[in-house]
């Protein structure tokens, strides 16, 4: 039971339980994009193990801590230029429950994401840093599948406004806008001792129209996951990517011509640990290195996630 419960935790944390996320690297690539980037920061939620939730009758609390380092910028051309540092840092609360109760078939699984920055949307030069409260996420809506050594996942997220924001401002935190992410993603689990692991992830970012501005930003679709092994009891090993790309151009009533689309791809390492002392607690580490990258930042991002399931499910 023990050990259940210590899978159950690296199968969920990259779960994203929203799988969604986390609002917030959204500021931190929004600083240096040519135009407002989506609300999923790619990444944030994902990993070797991440279409699984966890069973019914269980408790899940996370906290990540999210960072993305850059000081360069591609253009559409893929010429890279030199910009000034931006470290941007930021953190997420999810609070989950795994109901008993099934949904077509499905495990339930709604949440609440609350994250806290200290970028502001698309900073103005020698601005000071705020951390502060987000943009609010809700998950109402996530069911999983358990089929064997496949593990299915659908998840509907929606981004609230309730960052501080005001057009024009240096010291914005939330985008002003209402946002939708439409998740579907699997997950192979070897049935062994140290288990093998593999998951694919597909994510549509739908944005909304912008308060004030009535800026329509670009809708994105994210392709993630990764793979790796169990390679002693308690601890993975694995890789993990993603690769994000604007599929719609923004729209700004202001401006006669229309700004190129993003994109960005990303590989690096992924660590899980479960120890043994600690039941159902999880430490994940993640770090994306960019390639790639057509009108966007191209940096580090890293993701140090800790993570804790309680309850009655096994």
């Amino acid at each position: 039971m023990m050990g259940d419960k210590n899978i159950m935790i690296s199968k969920f944390i990259s779960l994203r339980v929203l799988n969604t996320l986390i609002v917030l690297l959204f500021c931190f690539t929004g600083s240096v994009f040519a135009q407002i980037s989506g609300n999923y920061a790619a990444g944030a939620f994902t990993g070797m193990k991440g279409a699984i939730i966890p069973p019914s009758g269980n408790f899940v609390l996370e906290n990540g801590t999210l960072i993305y380092n850059t000081r360069e910028f591609v253009d559409s051309d893929g010429n890279s230029r030199d910009i000034a540092t931006v470290n941007a840092l930021a953190n997420r609360t999810i609070f989950g429950h795994v109901f008993d109760l099934q949904i077509l078939g499905g495990d339930y699984f709604p949440a609440v994401i609350i994250p806290f920055a200290n970028v502001a949307l698309r900073p103005e030069p020698g601005s000071e840093k705020d951390f502060q409260l987000g943009d609010l996420i809700l998950q109402p809506l996530a069911l999983g599948w358990h089929e064997g050594t496949m593990h299915y996942q659908f998840v509907y997220n929606i981004w609230l406004p309730t960052g501080r924001f005001n057009a024009g401002a240096s010291n914005n935190v939330g985008k002003g806008l209402y946002s939708h992410l439409l998740t579907a993603a699997a997950t192979w689990l070897q049935e062994a001792e140290t288990p093998w692991a593999a998951t694919l992830m597909l994510r549509y970012d739908i944005m909304g129209k912008q308060q004030d501005t009535n800026i329509e930003p670009g809708n994105v679709l994210i392709i993630e996951g990764g793979a790796g092994q169990e390679i002693v009891k308690g601890l993975d090993l694995g890789l993990t990517y993603y690769f994000m790309t604007q599929t719609t151009k923004e729209k700004d009533p202001s401006q006669d011509t229309e700004k190129d689309t993003y994109m960005a791809a990303s590989i690096g390492p992924e660590l899980n640990w479960r120890p043994n002392s600690l039941p159902g607690f999880q430490v994940a580490l993640r770090s994306y290195f960019e390639f790639a990258a057509r009108n966007s930042s191209q940096g580090i991002f890293t993701v140090l996630s800790l993570a804790y399931i309680l309850g009655s499910g096994s």
